[in-house]
């Protein structure tokens, strides 16, 4: 009856690294993954520019994505095994560049040329049989991409986050914007950040690019 039952963690042992990267260690991951992982440079570019939940990330399709407004409809999250909601059950805007659009064409246009069995789905980012990836596929590339770049952090997804969090507020972005690109509210604050504009979002964005790739 106990083998599924989890003994309690110690308080130590439940803390997680917060430790994030700087923009230049950003950018130096960034560049090793597109180097030695370019089928999933996309994949890693989109987190680290959109602060986006893994889960989020792969649950989009490529009706999420709206290049003439400029933004990405974040929908639903894959967890598990399983699509459903967000996080916070809210639908939200996060802002999509002319760079970021860049990198998903021709994330595109490799998915076309190797006709790729998770077209089919819609998917922007399938699993090598068409379904949806998990979290824990990018664990292995952006953690080799970290030690190939001397970065003393151990790089995942949830750092690539932590990452974009932080930068954002070092360039000093309106709180509200950055809340509303994340995805991080109370009830209060989603009402409170309800009507921020993309424009907003992908100025800060845009920064955030310009500081890290160099």
């Amino acid at each position: 009856p106990i083998v599924r039952v989890r003994s309690p963690r110690g308080r130590a042992g439940g803390r997680r690294d917060r430790r994030t990267l700087t923009a230049q260690e950003q950018g130096q991951v960034l560049q090793v993954v597109e180097r030695d992982f370019p089928n999933r440079y996309a994949e890693a570019y989109v987190l680290a520019y959109t602060g986006m939940r893994p889960g989020e990330l792969f649950a989009l399709q490529w009706a999420d994505v709206d290049e003439a407004r400029g933004r990405i409809m974040i929908r639903r999250a894959h967890r598990r095994g399983t699509v459903g909601t967000t996080k916070t059950d809210d639908p939200r805007e996060v802002a999509l560049t002319a760079t970021m659009a860049e990198v998903l064409r021709g994330h595109r246009r490799r998915l076309l040329t190797e006709q790729h069995v998770g077209l089919e789905r819609g998917l922007v980012f399938p699993s090598g049989t068409g379904g949806h990836r998990g979290p824990e596929s990018l664990h292995k590339p952006l953690h080799q991409a970290g030690l190939t770049a001397g970065v003393d952090v151990r790089v995942g997804p949830q750092v690539l986050r932590r990452t974009f969090n932080t930068l954002m507020l070092l360039g000093n972005v309106d709180r509200i914007v950055l809340r509303s690109q994340m995805g991080h509210c109370s009830e209060e604050m989603t009402q409170r950040y309800a009507g921020v504009p993309v424009e907003a979002k992908q100025a800060a964005v845009v920064d955030l690019e310009s500081r890290t790739r160099g």
